[in-house]
C-alpha cells in the first residue's frame, strides 16, 4: 500500500467515524423533535433564534431546565446546534480529504462561508433575521441542497462524499431556518410538515456519507458496478420512501393519526374505511400513509 493510499484510507476512516456519530445524533434529534410535538412544546418561546430574547447558547439553565415545555424546546434548539457543528466538522474533513483538483471552486466555498456566518450570528442572537431575508435565505439554501445532491449523484468516489457533505451542510442550515420560521408563524401545518420531512432527508444524506466512506463500500465498489436493475429498484424505493416521509409528517402534524387507532384493520367494521369517511382529508391522509407503508415494506 502506497503512502498516498494510506493517507486516503485514514481520511475516509475519519469521515466515516464523524458521519456515524452524526447519524446517531441526528436520529436522537429527530426523536427529541417528535417529543417536542407530542408535548406541544413548540411554542414555549415565541421568538427565534433567541429564547425569550436571550441568545440561544447563553440562556440561563435555571430558566428552562425545570420548565417542561421550555426544557423540550430549548433542549431541541441546543441539540440542533450540536448537530450543526458536527455537520460543519464533517464538511471540513470532506473538503480536506478531496484532491485539490476536485474541490469546489472559490465561489461555492465563499457562499458556504457566508451561510455559516449567517447561521452562527443567528444562533448567537446577533441579528433577528428579518422575515423577508429569512425567506430568501431559505429558498437559496433549498436550491443549493438540491444542486449539491444532484451533483453528488453524477460523480463518484471522494468527489461524491464532498458534494454530499456540502448538501448535508446546507440542509442542516435550512432545517434550522425552517424550525425558526415555523415558530415565528405559530406552527402552521405546512411548515411543521416540511420541518419533519427535511429532518429525515438530512439523515438520509448523512447515512449516504457514512456508507460511501466505509471500508466495506470501497471494497464492494472495487469488485464491479451495480446492475441497472438493482439501481432502478434502489431509486424507486428511495422515491417511495420520500413520499412516505411526507405522508408521515402530514399524518402527524394534521393530527390525522388519531382517526384510526386499530391495526392492521381500519376498524372493527372492516379492513378499509367506509366510503362516507373518505370525504374527510384526515382520513384520506391516514389511509394513504398506511397503504403506502405496505408497498414500501
Amino acid at each position: 500500500m502506497t503512502p498516498q493510499e494510506t493517507s486516503s484510507d485514514r481520511s475516509s476512516r475519519a469521515i466515516n467515524r464523524v458521519a456515524l456519530v452524526l447519524c446517531v445524533l441526528t436520529f436522537g434529534l429527530i426523536v427529541w423533535g417528535g417529543h417536542v410535538n407530542t408535548t406541544r412544546s413548540g411554542m414555549a418561546f415565541p421568538d427565534w433564534p433567541t429564547s425569550n430574547l436571550a441568545p440561544m447558547v447563553t440562556y440561563a439553565p435555571s430558566e428552562w431546565l425545570w420548565a417542561k415545555d421550555r426544557f423540550w424546546e430549548h433542549g431541541h434548539r441546543l441539540f440542533a446546534t450540536v448537530v450543526g457543528l458536527v455537520t460543519t466538522l464533517l464538511l471540513v474533513l470532506a473538503y480536506r480529504s478531496t484532491p485539490v483538483g476536485q474541490r469546489p471552486n472559490r465561489a461555492i466555498a465563499g457562499l458556504i462561508a457566508v451561510v455559516f456566518l449567517t447561521i452562527a450570528s443567528a444562533v448567537l442572537g446577533v441579528n433577528s433575521m428579518p422575515m423577508s431575508f429569512m425567506e430568501t435565505f431559505m429558498v437559496v439554501l433549498g436550491l443549493l441542497t438540491i444542486t449539491f445532491v444532484a451533483k453528488a449523484i453524477r460523480v463518484s468516489g471522494q468527489h461524491r462524499i464532498m458534494w454530499l457533505a456540502m448538501a448535508a451542510f446546507t440542509a442542516v442550515c435550512l432545517q434550522g431556518s425552517f424550525g425558526g420560521y415555523t415558530v415565528r408563524h405559530n406552527l402552521p401545518d405546512w411548515t411543521s410538515t416540511s420541518h419533519g420531512v427535511l429532518a429525515q432527508l438530512f439523515l438520509m444524506i448523512v447515512i449516504a456519507i457514512t456508507l460511501q466512506s466505509s471500508a466495506a463500500w470501497r471494497r464492494l465498489r472495487s469488485q464491479g458496478t451495480v446492475r441497472s436493475g438493482t439501481a432502478s429498484l434502489v431509486a424507486t424505493t428511495w422515491a417511495l420512501t420520500f413520499v412516505q416521509f411526507v405522508l408521515g409528517a402530514l399524518t402527524r402534524h394534521t393530527d390525522s393519526w388519531g382517526v384510526s387507532v386499530s391495526f392492521p384493520h381500519w376498524s372493527e367494521a372492516g379492513f378499509f374505511p367506509s366510503a362516507d369517511l373518505l370525504q374527510y382529508p384526515q382520513v384520506v391522509i391516514h389511509f394513504v400513509h398506511r397503504s403506502l407503508a405496505y408497498v414500501v415494506a
